[in-house]
């Protein structure tokens, strides 16, 4: 037995090849330092489900398995009452797929974030490549602010129409001024500047 590892003399074992139960089982890599106070383990040593006791999963619930993992529901159940309901009191909550997607499928979605002041209550979408809205109607919609900020080039495309209103509003060109000098009123460097990352 290595050293730090845990000792125990009270571990109990239910079980034939085709699974066991285990009371006090001592498990967790490289060296035993958590304690499960019940362990349900099937054939397969990667398929178990275990309560963990003590170590640096103490109070933990873990469900392993090699293969797919599925969980259905609600045959019964009122369709204006929810079916599967999943609170975290403090931490967040992940999903994972390492080398897959991760798919909502429903008849509506709602993503919301309603947060105690101007620091929380924030939906953060963030992609490496690229950002796909496909709808027949897509409405923006903000109270204080709207900015459509790109580093490189934009294009706007209407098939029949477009409208635009503002109580006062400026347009701003990198071409505009005699000889490729900026405009004097508002010169388009010092808005590139100001108003997005990049440096012209």
């Amino acid at each position: 037995m290595g050293k730090g590892e845990k000792k125990t003399f009270r571990c109990v074992e239910y079980g034939t090849t085709d699974g066991q139960i285990r009371f006090g089982h001592l498990h967790g890599a490289p060296s035993s330092k958590v304690q499960s106070d019940v362990m349900l383990r099937a054939s397969d040593p990667l398929h178990y489900m275990s309560m963990d006791k003590d170590g640096d999963r103490k109070g933990w619930t873990v469900n392993r398995c090699p293969n797919v993992w599925e969980l259905k529901c609600g045959d019964n159940t009122d369709p204006k009452k929810p079916a599967v309901y999943v609170e975290t009191i403090n931490g967040d909550i992940i999903f994972k797929a390492t080398n897959g997607r991760i798919r909502f499928q429903a008849l509506d979605i709602d993503l919301i974030a309603t947060g105690p002041d101007s620091e929380r209550g924030v939906i953060d979408i963030r992609s490496n490549q690229a950002i796909n809205l496909d709808s027949s109607k897509i409405d923006i919609k903000a109270k204080s602010s709207l900015k459509m900020v790109s580093t490189g080039a934009g294009e706007m495309a209407f098939n029949q129409s477009l409208k635009m209103f503002y109580g006062f509003g400026q347009c701003i060109s990198g071409s505009v001024g005699k000889a490729g000098k900026d405009a004097k009123l508002f010169p388009a460097r010092e808005y590139a500047n100001r108003y997005t990352d990049m440096r012209v």
